[in-house]
């Protein structure tokens, strides 16, 4: 399974720990990816950045459909 951290911070850390520990393969942990150079299938990203980010994760979605989306980012508002 292919994964991008978004967002590596403390939880990013933390996810990237225990990811390893079940042999799952992280294509990118970076807080502020801007998702160009990404060339692999990507089956999940895990967000933990910051609101901002999500048009970028947005416009990536949308032209990879088949690519699921956790959000653990807070602060968001309408």
């Amino acid at each position: 399974m292919n994964i991008i951290i978004c967002g590596y911070g403390k939880m990013g850390h933390e996810l990237e720990k225990e990811l390893k520990n079940h042999n799952l393969f992280i294509v990118s942990k970076e807080t502020n990816l801007t998702f160009n150079d990404i060339e692999d299938s990507i089956d999940v990203i895990i967000d933990f950045s910051y609101p901002d980010m999500i048009s970028k994760i947005e416009d990536f979605l949308n032209k990879n459909k088949s690519t699921s989306l956790i959000i653990g980012t807070t602060s968001y508002n309408e």
